[in-house]
């Protein structure tokens, strides 16, 4: 058995494969680790990179070489066959802090929690600046109940993140957890469903995950959010599916707030990114109302999002207008990222 295993999806990143592969492989205790790569049918040299590393490190990294699917099915076909203790999902244009691994592996030994927590680097490609993203409040280097009032102090939009979070491998198992198939943005499934049945939490004062940020095709990418806007509606009904009314008062907070940032996701494309038209009214009308009879704490936090110091999904609802231009936005944008 195994202490950590990573799920590597990949498509077409011959670029940056190495880079992630190779952060894992030059840790002191990789025999501790199963490096999982799913190749989702690329078709430059992704595959020869990923089985380079599995003839020198077999028993380190294993490769599945399968039709595209998407990424959400990556992570399906790779959950069944983990051997490690925890696992976690790294994306093959990203990798991992070497020290950080070392010491996370440490203390993975003698740990039994659902979730534990790390920090990680925003790290631009293009300037080559550095961001370091810690977890708000105080690290707890102990393991507390989901239940725990200090469990408020999280940031809905920056801590409850993919790259944050490694979980129990058995979380996963016994939740029967599976990614949405076809679609982008399931990385927010990823933080949510097993949050929603995580019993414990730990945070490590432990920097591992770097995160790279400004490449054109990326799914944050302007250009790629309002082409995947229709991406959103399946994730979205998913989660509206799920009811928190056995679960106690701070971890139903604690999961409302999340299931509101990511339709504020969705509010923004709406609303900030493109011009209003018959189309999206009658979408935002449809939304507004789903969320309504969904849940109406999270029909009201929705209410406090704020861009451009402006409360958008607010005034939208009072006054059927959109109060942020969007020509102004993407120019502002582009001006300071």
């Amino acid at each position: 058995m195994k202490l950590l295993s990573v799920i590597i999806p990949t498509y077409n990143m011959e670029k940056y494969l190495d880079r992630c592969i190779s952060s894992f492989v030059a840790c002191e205790n990789r025999n501790l680790l199963e490096l999982v790569v799913v190749n989702d049918g690329s078709k430059d040299s992704s595959s020869e990179i990923a089985h380079r590393y599995a003839d020198e490190f077999p028993d380190v990294v294993k490769v599945i070489d399968k039709k595209n699917g998407h990424y959400g099915s990556c992570i399906n076909v790779a959950l069944p066959i983990l051997r490690g203790k925890y696992t976690r999902i790294v994306d093959s244009d990203d990798w991992v802090s070497t020290e950080g691994l070392n010491t996370l592996l440490t203390k993975l030994h003698s740990l039994d929690v659902d979730i534990v927590f790390t920090d990680y680097e925003c790290v631009y490609e293009k300037s080559g600046k550095v961001c370091t993203k810690r977890i708000n409040g105080q690290k707890i280097n102990e393991v507390i109940s989901i239940d725990d009032n200090r469990l408020s102090l999280l940031n809905d939009k920056e801590d409850l993140k993919m790259h944050h979070m490694t979980y129990r491998t058995q979380l996963l198992l016994d939740s029967n957890y599976r990614q949405t198939e076809g679609v982008v943005y399931t990385d927010t499934e990823y933080v949510f469903y097993p949050l929603m049945r995580a019993k414990t939490v730990t945070f490590f004062d432990i920097v591992l995950y770097q995160y790279m940020v400004g490449r054109e095709e990326q799914s944050i990418a302007l250009s790629s959010r309002l082409l995947h806007t229709k991406d959103y509606y399946p994730i979205i009904n998913r989660m509206m599916e799920n009811t928190f009314a056995e679960i106690s008062e701070t971890h139903g907070r604690l999961l409302k707030r999340y299931v509101a940032y990511v339709l504020a996701c969705l509010y923004h494309n709406l609303l900030v990114l493109q011009p209003l038209t018959d189309e999206t009214r009658n979408a935002l009308v449809s939304l507004d109302e789903k969320v309504k009879i969904f849940d109406a704490d999270v029909y009201e936090i929705l209410n406090g999002y704020r861009c451009m110091y402006l409360r958008y999904i607010y005034i939208w609802r009072k006054w059927n207008i959109q109060c942020v231009n969007p020509w102004l936005y993407h120019k502002l944008f582009k001006l300071l990222n």
